[in-house]
């Protein structure tokens, strides 16, 4: 079991590194105002995204078969949630891609509860 502070870890890397350029169009001001405050080459922004590509590959390798991700019974569905908010914002939909089954999955598991 992945403890809840691996989980917040993962989750919190993944939606800070997550480049500019993946931010919904509404946020373009902010997209550019970020973009001249952080300066990071092609080169950076390409091991940021394999860093945040790892991490989901880790993440994902515990879920439980109903779409849960395994924690305590007490941080359900909290922690499945915020799960799914980490592949959602690298740019990962339900039933499309490498995850879409995993995130159908734990969006159907949410939902139940």
């Amino acid at each position: 079991m992945i403890s809840n502070s691996w989980i917040v870890l993962l989750i919190g890397v993944a939606m800070i590194l997550t480049p500019p350029a993946t931010h919904a169009a509404n946020e373009a001001s902010e997209t550019i105002e970020r973009t001249t405050e952080i300066s990071l080459s092609e080169q950076q922004w390409l091991t940021i995204n394999e860093s945040v590509d790892r991490a989901l590959r880790f993440l994902i390798t515990p879920q439980d078969r109903d779409g849960s991700f395994q924690t305590f019974q007490t941080g359900q569905p909290g922690v499945t949630s915020l799960c799914v908010l980490a592949f959602l914002s690298r740019g990962h939909v339900p039933g499309e891609g490498p995850y879409g089954d995993e995130l159908t999955r734990a969006i159907n598991f949410v939902l139940s509860k």
